[in-house]
C-alpha cells in the first residue's frame, strides 16, 4: 500500500499489486494499482472507535462488564465494577458473575430470561453483593453487541445504594414531619410563597374552631385567620419571611371560625429548593391563656407592690446564704418597705445587698438566724417576737419561705401593746397583792374591832378601879401594871388598824425634814457601831399632811428592817429625803400615783438583800424572817398601812446579796395651814345632860354609863339597838345626845341614827366605831351625825368630844 499525491495536490492510499512475467524474453512486472483511501478511511474510524470505547469501557463512572451471552462468562470488565465489587481482574475474567456470588442465581436466570424475550434488559432493579458481603442496590441495563464478528453481552450496571439509601432518609424524613406536622399541639401551616394555605394540622382546627382542613386549604391566609386589627401586621411579617425566610417568637391575634380573638406566639421557617422558594411551614402557639395568665400577674404584682410598699407593717425580702452547720445561715436583703424603714431608721439604700448581721438592729440575732434555717428546712412559717436593744422597741415578725432560699419577713411594731401587756402584769401584780392585803387587812380590822371591844372594857374598869384605889397602896401599882398591860395591846391594835388603813389619826400640815432628823438622831444611838448612817436630807420646806407619829413609825420601821439585815456583820445605812414631781409618765412607771408633787424618802442598806418571794410577802402582817422572839412581823406591814392611807405608794428593789432600797413616796402639801398644839394638862370636861348610850356589848354599856355618870351626866345605857329606838320613840324629848356603836346585830348605828333624826333632826348622836373606812366623814355628815369617837374610848377624847357637840348645840 502506497499514499500517493495527485495532480490536485490529494493524497490516496493506493493498494499495488506486482506480478512478474516474460515480457519479449524480458521479465517483465504487471502491476495493478486499487484506490483504497475510502477503505482506509473506514479502518482508521474503526480503530478509533474501538480506541474510544476500550477508553470509554475501562474509565465509564458506571460499572460495565462484556460476557458470552450463553453462559455468562466474563471477558472484560472495567475498573468501576473492580472498585465496586471488591475482586481483582485476575478473580473475575474467565467466570460467571454467579460463580462470584455478584449476581445470584435466581437473578441471573431472571436476567437471561428478559434477555431472551426482548433482546436486551433495561432498567432492571438488582441486589449485587460485593466480595465482602456488602449489598448494592444497581440499575441494570443489559445489550448484545458485536465482538469480532461474535454477539456478546454488554452489562451496565448503576451503583443506586446511595441514592436508595438518602431517598430511603428522604422518605423517612417525610413520614416524620408529617407524623409532626399532624400531631404537633402547637397550630402548623404550610403557606405558598403567594399566601395561599397549603395544609393545616388538627390543632388549628381544634384551636380556631373549624370542622375539616377543606375550609381553610386554598383559602388565602391574611383574610382567612387573621382579623382586621392584625391584617396590616400579618402582611408586614409575610413580607419579612419572603425576604429573611425565617420569623421568629413574633405575637400577633388570628381570629377563630366564630370571630373571636386569639393570641399566638409565630414562629415561621422558608423550605427552598435552591434559591426557589417552595413553601413555608408556620407554627403557631396559642398564648392567649398565658397572656391572660401574665395580664393577671402584673396586676397581681401591681397589687402586691402597692401593699408592699404602703403596707403599714414593715416587710422586708431576702435570701438566705449557706453555711457549714445548718444549710442557711446569714442572709442578704433583696428589698425593703417604707414601713421597714420609718420602724427601723434603716434606708434601702443602705440595707439592699448586704447581710442581715450587718444592719439588723442588736438583740437576740443568733435565733433569727437559726429560726430562718428552720424554716428553710421545714418550709414551714414562724411568728416571733423579737426586742432590738438598738431601738428599744419589740417586733412581731412573721417569716414564711417565698421560694427555696428566698423568704419575706413582716415586721409589727408591738412594743406600746408590749408595754401595756407589761402596765397589765404589773397592774394585775399589784392588784392582786392590793387584793390579799385588802383581804388581810379586813381580816385584821375585824380582830381589831372585836379585841378593841374588850380592852375597851378591860382599859375602862380598869380606870374605873384606878379612880376608886388609894395612889400609894399595892393594888393601885397592880392596875397600873394592867394599864401598861393594856396600853402596849393598845398600840398593837392601833398598828393592826394602821396596816388595815381603818384607825383615825388626826392629821395636820408636818414639815417632814425635822421629823426625819429627830427620828435618825435617835437612831444613831441605838444602832452598832458597825452600821454606818449617811443622810441627804432636802432643804427645802416638805410638808405632809400627816400625823409626826407615824412618819416617825415609817422612818423606825424601815431602819429596824435595814439594821435586821445588816446586823452582825456591820454595812452602809443611807437616809435620803428629796422633792419629785412625777408626770404622766413618770407616775404609772412603776409607781400607783397620780400626777402630783411627792416627797420620796429612800433608805437603803448593804444587807444580805431579798429574793422574790420574800418581797411578794414583806408587808403581809406577822410574816418575818426573823426568829421568835424577834419581832412581831408588823413593822413593814404597818409602813405600807401609813403610806396608802396617806395616798401615797412604796416601792422595793432587792436582790440576795445585793442589798435593799425602799422608797416612801408621799404628796406635799403646797399650802400648809396652822398646826393646833394640845393641851394634856386641861380637866375634864363634865356635864348635866341627858345621854342615851347603845352598844351590842354589855360590859361597854355598862363602862360608857360609868363613866359618863361619873362625869356628871344622866345616862341610859342600851345593849339593843331596837331597844333603844323603843326607848326613844316614847321619850324623844328626855335625849340631850346619843353615843352609839356602828356595828350592832338587826340595826346598826348609822341605821339607828336615820331613825331618831327623823323623829328629832336637831338630835346631837356621835358615832363610835373600831374602823374609820367603814363610814367616810361626808357620809356620817350628810346622814347628820356629828362627830366620830373611836375605840377602844379614850375617856379625855369622849369627854371633850360630848362637851364640844353640846355646846354647839347650845350654841
Amino acid at each position: 500500500e502506497q499514499r500517493i499525491q495527485c495532480l490536485d495536490e490529494t493524497e490516496k492510499d493506493l493498494e499495488i499489486v506486482g506480478v512478474p512475467f516474460d515480457y519479449r524474453g524480458r521479465t517483465a512486472v504487471q502491476i495493478v494499482a486499487r484506490d483504497v483511501t475510502g477503505r482506509k478511511q473506514i479502518e482508521a474510524a474503526l480503530r478509533n472507535s474501538e480506541m474510544k470505547f476500550s477508553a470509554s469501557f475501562h474509565s465509564a463512572p458506571v460499572m460495565m462488564t462484556i460476557s458470552t451471552i450463553e453462559d455468562g462468562i466474563y471477558l472484560d470488565v472495567n475498573d468501576r465494577f473492580l472498585r465496586t465489587c471488591g475482586f481483582t481482574r485476575e478473580e473475575v475474567i474467565g467466570r460467571t458473575s454467579v460463580d462470584l456470588g455478584w449476581i445470584w442465581a435466581e437473578d441471573r436466570d431472571r436476567l437471561a430470561g428478559m434477555l431472551r424475550e426482548t433482546g436486551r434488559v433495561e432498567d432492571l432493579g438488582l441486589t449485587l453483593h460485593a466480595r465482602d458481603g456488602r449489598p448494592i442496590h444497581a440499575i441494570y441495563h443489559g445489550e448484545p453487541i458485536d465482538v469480532d464478528g461474535r454477539m456478546r453481552l454488554l452489562s451496565i450496571a448503576v451503583d443506586v445504594t446511595e441514592l436508595k439509601r438518602a431517598e430511603r432518609e428522604r422518605l423517612e424524613s417525610e413520614a416524620r414531619f408529617r407524623e409532626f406536622f399532624e400531631r404537633d399541639s402547637n397550630c402548623c401551616y404550610m403557606i405558598s410563597p403567594e399566601g395561599l394555605i397549603l395544609n393545616v394540622n388538627q390543632s388549628v382546627l381544634d384551636t380556631l374552631g373549624y370542622d375539616d382542613k377543606s375550609e381553610l386549604v386554598g383559602k388565602p391566609l391574611l383574610t382567612t385567620i387573621y382579623p382586621a386589627s392584625s391584617r396590616e401586621r400579618a402582611a408586614e411579617l409575610l413580607a419579612r419571611w419572603k425576604a429573611s425566610g425565617a420569623l421568629k417568637n413574633e405575637e400577633i391575634a388570628v381570629k377563630t371560625k366564630s370571630g373571636r380573638e386569639r393570641t399566638m406566639l409565630l414562629n415561621a421557617s422558608a423550605v427552598r429548593d435552591d434559591d426557589r422558594l417552595l413553601y413555608s411551614v408556620s407554627i403557631q402557639t396559642d398564648i392567649t391563656e398565658r397572656k391572660r395568665s401574665e395580664e393577671a400577674l402584673r396586676e397581681s404584682e401591681a397589687r402586691y407592690r402597692g401593699l408592699f410598699e404602703n403596707s403599714l407593717a414593715g416587710v422586708i425580702l431576702h435570701e438566705a446564704g449557706p453555711d457549714e452547720d445548718s444549710g442557711l445561715g446569714d442572709y442578704v436583703c433583696i428589698g425593703i418597705n417604707r414601713a421597714f424603714e420609718e420602724m427601723t431608721g434603716l434606708e434601702a439604700q443602705n440595707v439592699v445587698g448586704r447581710r442581715g448581721h450587718w444592719f439588723l438592729p442588736a438583740g437576740d440575732i443568733e435565733s433569727v438566724f437559726e429560726r430562718y434555717s428552720r424554716i428553710a428546712r421545714t418550709g414551714r412559717p414562724e411568728a416571733f417576737e423579737y426586742f432590738a436593744e438598738t431601738l428599744d422597741r419589740h417586733f412581731l415578725i412573721n417569716a414564711f419561705q417565698l421560694q427555696p432560699g428566698r423568704f419575706a419577713t413582716v415586721l409589727l411594731d408591738i412594743t406600746e401593746r408590749k408595754r401595756a401587756e407589761e402596765a397589765r402584769e404589773k397592774w394585775e401584780a399589784q392588784l392582786r397583792q392590793s387584793q390579799k392585803m385588802e383581804a388581810i387587812g379586813t381580816l385584821a380590822g375585824g380582830i381589831a374591832h372585836d379585841f378593841n371591844n374588850i380592852l375597851a372594857a378591860v382599859i375602862g374598869y380598869t380606870e374605873l378601879a384606878t379612880m376608886s384605889a388609894p395612889k400609894a397602896g399595892k393594888l393601885r401599882r397592880y392596875l397600873d401594871q394592867v394599864l401598861a398591860g393594856c396600853q402596849r395591846a393598845k398600840d398593837l391594835v392601833r398598828q393592826i388598824l394602821d396596816f388595815s388603813r381603818q384607825s383615825k389619826r388626826d392629821r395636820q400640815p408636818v414639815e417632814i425634814s425635822p421629823v426625819i432628823k429627830e427620828t435618825l438622831k435617835f437612831l444613831r444611838s441605838s444602832l452598832p457601831t458597825s452600821i454606818e448612817i449617811t443622810q441627804t436630807i432636802d432643804t427645802e420646806p416638805l410638808v405632809v399632811n400627816s400625823d409626826p407619829t407615824q412618819i416617825h413609825q415609817i422612818l423606825m420601821n424601815l431602819c429596824a428592817n435595814a439594821e435586821f439585815a445588816m446586823r452582825g456583820k456591820g454595812g452602809r445605812m443611807e437616809v435620803s429625803l428629796t422633792r419629785v414631781d412625777l408626770d404622766e409618765t413618770t407616775a404609772s412607771r412603776p409607781l400607783d400615783l397620780p400626777p402630783a408633787p411627792y416627797c420620796r424618802l429612800t433608805v437603803s442598806d448593804t444587807g444580805h438583800g431579798m429574793d422574790r418571794e420574800t418581797m411578794n410577802r414583806i408587808f403581809e402582817p406577822f410574816y418575818t424572817t426573823k426568829a421568835p422572839g424577834e419581832g412581831t412581823g408588823m413593822g413593814l406591814a404597818v409602813v405600807f398601812g401609813i403610806v396608802k392611807d396617806h395616798g401615797g405608794d412604796l416601792k422595793v428593789y432587792s436582790e440576795p446579796g445585793q442589798g435593799t432600797t425602799f422608797q416612801v413616796y408621799l404628796p406635799l402639801v403646797l399650802e400648809p395651814g396652822p398646826q393646833a398644839v394640845e393641851d394634856e394638862t386641861r380637866p375634864l370636861p363634865r356635864g348635866t345632860e341627858r345621854i342615851l348610850f347603845v352598844d351590842d356589848e354589855a360590859a361597854i354599856s355598862d363602862l360608857g354609863r360609868m363613866i359618863l355618870e361619873s362625869l356628871g351626866y344622866h345616862v341610859s345605857a342600851f345593849n339593843s339597838s331596837l331597844d333603844a329606838l323603843s326607848f326613844f320613840a316614847t321619850h324623844p324629848d328626855e335625849v340631850d345626845l346619843v353615843l352609839t356603836d356602828y356595828t350592832m346585830p338587826r340595826m346598826s348605828g348609822t341605821d339607828l341614827a336615820r331613825a331618831m333624826l327623823k323623829t328629832r333632826p336637831d338630835l346631837p348622836i356621835l358615832l363610835c366605831t373600831g374602823f374609820s373606812s367603814q363610814i367616810s366623814g361626808e357620809a356620817a355628815l350628810a346622814l347628820g351625825i356629828r362627830r366620830f369617837l373611836m375605840k377602844p374610848l379614850d375617856v379625855r377624847e369622849m369627854a371633850e368630844t360630848i362637851r364640844a357637840v353640846l355646846d354647839e348645840q347650845d350654841g
